[in-house]
């Protein structure tokens, strides 16, 4: 049997046939003839005329939640943090998990074709993401800072210290030769990992960390019961920082921190470029609790030079040097055997007794776009205070050309008493003259 043919047609034939029909120029069926439309295709739109025209087959997702997908890549890249092709398919697959489809969009599998279409419907979204670019262009330092600058959310956030805040995340490998030992460079196997993460506040202050353990799924009981109290934890296949492990961190640990201490809201927090940092749940969940995401270092997310493992700090140098010291100790009361069991045991110590608060400050003042946002600020705010002085300097400048409009009729009058003075002395030297 022979395939039957598609009819092409145009959105502006479909609204040409309709408004022929809808002014009685023609009927339905001539009207679909003239201008090339399926006749069933031209009858369910002038029965439903509140529908959207478009033309093609059903999309997956509605109006509104391609919107919010679209704005999820802008203010991450306007933020400074990156967003790949793959993370936007992450982002769809997310929404179809919250709001499963049903009828022929139930098992419908997106893949790059998907992408291809979504790219048409909103080209912008190919600037948020640099697919329409090979070799992006090396942005300068600065043009990366002020870019992020102009759309902080909240400037006003930046005046109290302890509602910004910073993640910070350190590695440690678990080697299984001779001599077992803790190292901060990750030196073991990548399935050997634990990850530890902490966020600190510009104002001294430590939340809650959060440990990730080697497991592929949920650890052990017996694991669990080592965690201290209001710590966070989890598990990935590797032992690294997965989208589910920082999501959970952030929306349930950090957010549990911020309501105990009575933190107003919204605060900011500054994470690196990577994929858990960046996902669509937790932008979503971020926004409706009161969290900015802003770029660690813009400069290396808008030029490509993000790494899965983020920069040495103070903070992280120290705490893995007080770990090592830590693990020596252990050597020498319960001998070279240690394993994931004692990780935490090992980690409580040192974060609530090795890390102070100046050590805290220390690490900020080190935090070059964090520096940089408060010069810039105070840059402003001098900017906005000269703008207000022109009136004030325009009041002075009155005063004191009214003083001066009152000081000259006194000079005036002094020089006519010395012009006075004279004439006596010459009047009283002439009489003088005739009398002798």
């Amino acid at each position: 049997m022979p395939k039957r043919r598609r009819i092409q047609y145009t959105r502006e034939s479909l609204v040409e046939a309709l408004n022929a029909v809808d002014q009685g120029k023609m009927s339905l069926y001539k009207a679909a003839i003239h201008f090339g439309v399926p006749r069933t295709t031209l009858s369910t739109y002038q029965q439903d005329r509140d529908r959207k025209g478009k033309t093609g087959p059903t999309l997956t997702f509605t109006d509104a939640e391609e919107q919010l997908m679209v704005e999820w890549t802008r203010e991450m890249y306007q933020k400074g943090l990156f967003c790949r092709a793959n993370d936007l398919l992450e982002a769809a697959r997310s929404i179809l998990d919250d709001c499963p489809r049903t009828g022929k969009q139930k098992n419908r599998n997106l893949s790059t074709s998907w992408l291809r279409a979504f790219y048409k419907r909103h080209p912008k979204v190919t600037k948020y993401l640099r697919v329409d670019m090979e070799e992006p262009p090396e942005l300068p330092q600065l043009k990366c800072y002020e870019a992020v600058f102009e759309h902080l959310d909240c400037p006003a956030i930046f005046n109290d210290p302890s509602r910004v805040f910073k993640y910070n995340e350190f590695k440690f490998g678990l080697c299984t030769g001779l001599q077992n030992y803790i190292s901060g460079e990750s030196s073991g196997s990548k399935s050997d990992l634990i990850t530890t993460g902490i966020i600190t506040s510009a104002c001294g202050r430590l939340a809650f960390p959060s440990i990730i353990y080697p497991h592929d799924g949920t650890i052990p009981l017996e694991l669990a019961a080592t965690v201290p109290l209001f710590y966070g934890y989890g598990s990935s296949p590797k032992g690294t920082s997965t989208i589910t492990t920082f999501f959970n961190y952030v929306t349930k640990v950090f957010y549990k921190y911020l309501m105990l201490n009575k933190m107003p809201l919204p605060v900011v927090l500054f994470v690196d470029g990577t994929r858990p940092n960046v996902s669509f749940r937790l932008w979503k969940a971020c926004r409706s609790l009161g969290i900015h995401l802003v770029a660690f270092n813009p400069d290396a997310s808008l030029n490509f030079n993000n790494k899965y493992f983020p920069p040495k700090t103070v903070l992280t140098t120290h705490i893995v040097e007080k770990m090592r010291d830590a693990l020596l100790q252990w050597r020498e009361t319960n001998g070279n055997s240690i394993s994931e069991m004692n990780f935490a045991e090992l980690l409580q110590p040192v974060v609530h007794n090795d890390v102070s608060s100046n050590l805290i400050l220390c690490d900020w003042s080190r935090f070059t776009f964090y520096q940089w946002i408060q010069r810039r600020r105070l840059q402003i705010e001098d900017i906005e205070f000269v703008s207000a002085n022109p009136s004030i300097a325009g009041t002075k400048s009155n005063a004191v050309s009214k003083q001066e409009s009152k000081e000259e009729p006194t000079d005036v009058i002094g020089e006519e008493e010395e012009e006075e003075e004279e004439e006596k002395l010459i009047l009283e030297t002439d009489v003088g003259a005739d009398e002798a």
